[in-house]
């Protein structure tokens, strides 16, 4: 993305459309070039300026749709999940500690694809439930003999009673986002040979603010930002021409100082069955995979996550999912326990917090770094 008028004006001037797109391409790969260490590698490149980046998004996500969602979540009414976590933390070197930090925390319950949930977690924090209705939210804290209660508005997922209608809704609101609102900027980079499949490169950035250049992130980042977080940066995007799924995927976000990439295989079905993250950001190297496990139906039944630093930090969990094909209304409801105290959700959190600062405050003694989200 080029911001300066000066720069704009040269590349307008004495140049064709296709030297004009080859240059813009230029400058995004320079950008994007420390997102690709370690990472896929492209061989007999090429440039066809026939292709649109913007036509090839576009059969990208139909063809995600297609394959990533068969009809058999139209049937899924819930899930029940099962999981178990568990963090291995090496001390730093420095501090001649050999002695290395281990959590684990085990999860089990119910969803619904209106979002609704019921989840029991256990750990070194304790006991916890957490409930959210149709109409309230409710965190029971068993350790502490003590709860939370919140009502709820109605959702905008309220009616959303399949999980491939879910999916689709939110495919559906990030193709709009891509595609349709103006915000970005795609462009095709050309073409390639990639592990013996034929690939299109496409490029994605975000357009200038008008307000100027957005400064640094500094603190960390808010949950309820982390979608726009990401939304920042360029993309660089693999997709493979047979199939139109995407191959690979490469994120570089200077302001951020995040640089990233990750590769998708697929099983003969063209489901995704291993995700593999590498994360160059300067003090967060590291390998993540992903491999998921689907049914004969094509159903996801295990998600099976590794992730390594080059620190020696560890951290691994197996999810285990069983879709319902039925769903009763009362499934999930939150009745307080009896002779629990009821009190503010803000004191709640509190409370738990101060029950895992000793392990933050160990994980960080082991070297972990807790900032942000780079990790």
């Amino acid at each position: 993305m080029i911001s300066s008028g000066i720069l704009i004006l040269f590349l307008a001037v004495g140049q064709s459309p296709q030297a004009k797109t080859e240059s813009k391409a230029s400058h995004l790969a320079t950008k994007i070039a420390r997102s690709k260490i370690n990472g896929p590698v492209l061989n007999d490149s090429n440039y066809q300026p026939h292709k649109s980046g913007h036509a090839l998004l576009k059969e990208c996500l139909e063809a995600v749709k297609k394959r990533w969602l068969p009809m058999e979540y139209q049937k899924s009414r819930a899930v029940e999940l099962n999981m178990d976590m568990n963090l291995n933390v090496r001390p730093p070197r420095e501090t001649g500690l050999t002695e290395r930090m281990e959590l684990d925390i085990s999860v089990e319950g119910v969803a619904m694809p209106n979002e609704q949930y019921k989840l029991k977690v256990n750990g070194k924090i304790g006991e916890i439930d957490l409930i959210k209705s149709r109409t309230r939210r409710m965190t029971v804290y068993h350790t502490g003999n003590s709860f939370s209660d919140q009502p709820l508005p109605r959702n905008d997922n309220a009616n959303i009673n399949n999980y491939r209608s879910y999916a689709l809704r939110h495919l559906g609101q990030m193709s709009d986002v891509l595609l349709n609102k103006g915000g970005y900027r795609i462009k095709y980079l050309g073409s390639g040979n990639y592990q013996g499949q034929l690939i299109d490169r496409i490029g994605l950035s975000k357009a200038s603010s008008r307000k100027g250049k957005r400064k640094t992130q500094k603190a960390p980042v808010p949950m309820n930002r982390i979608w726009t977080f990401w939304q920042t940066g360029q993309y660089e995007v693999w997709i493979y021409q047979g199939s139109k799924l995407p191959a690979a995927v490469f994120y570089a976000n200077p302001d951020d100082h995040i640089y990233a990439n990750f590769t998708i295989d697929y099983n003969q079905s063209f489901l995704p069955d291993l995700f593999v993250l590498q994360n160059n950001s300067t003090g967060f190297e590291g390998r993540t995979e992903i491999r998921l496990h689907y049914t004969r139906k094509g159903l996801l039944e295990l998600v099976s996550f590794e992730f390594h630093t080059s620190d020696g930090h560890q951290m691994h969990f197996n999810a285990r999912l069983r879709f319902l094909q039925e769903a009763e209304d009362g499934l999930i409801s939150g009745i307080p326990p009896f002779g629990y105290q009821k009190i503010n959700q803000d004191h709640l959190k509190l409370l738990l917090m101060t029950q895992t600062a000793g392990n933050l405050l160990n994980l960080k003694q082991h070297g972990l770094k807790l900032k942000n989200f780079k990790f």
